[in-house]
């Protein structure tokens, strides 16, 4: 967070509840998530409701890759992120920060 922090500089001001992290319950992925060593966790920085289907819709496509990419809804603004091979993965995370419709979209690798 604090890298975050610097690149936006004085303007973002995140809440103790927003630094703690997030949470996921193992039952919340389901058995076709688990095993899978290419996976994060996206998380919409926003107190406004996010529409699963456009948030799905347009990270597939930017962050299809070579191998392709699978979102799944996991909780309020929460979603599961699995790509077939490391490279697709690390090039998501090496172009952060995300925006989703004005709100930032933080990354947690699982």
């Amino acid at each position: 967070m604090d890298e975050l922090e610097r690149r936006f500089g004085s303007r973002l001001r995140l809440s103790e509840k927003e630094r703690v992290g997030i949470q996921i319950a193992e039952e919340e992925c389901g058995d076709f998530w688990k095993g899978s060593q290419f996976t994060m966790v996206a998380r919409v920085l926003t107190n406004r409701a996010v529409h699963r289907d456009g948030f799905i819709s347009v990270f597939s496509r930017l962050w299809k890759g070579v191998d392709g990419v699978s979102i799944k809804e996991i909780g309020d603004r929460r979603f599961l992120v699995r790509f077939a091979n490391k490279q697709d993965k690390l090039r998501v995370l090496d172009m952060e920060p995300w925006t989703f419709r004005e709100s930032l979209v933080i990354l947690a690798e699982t």
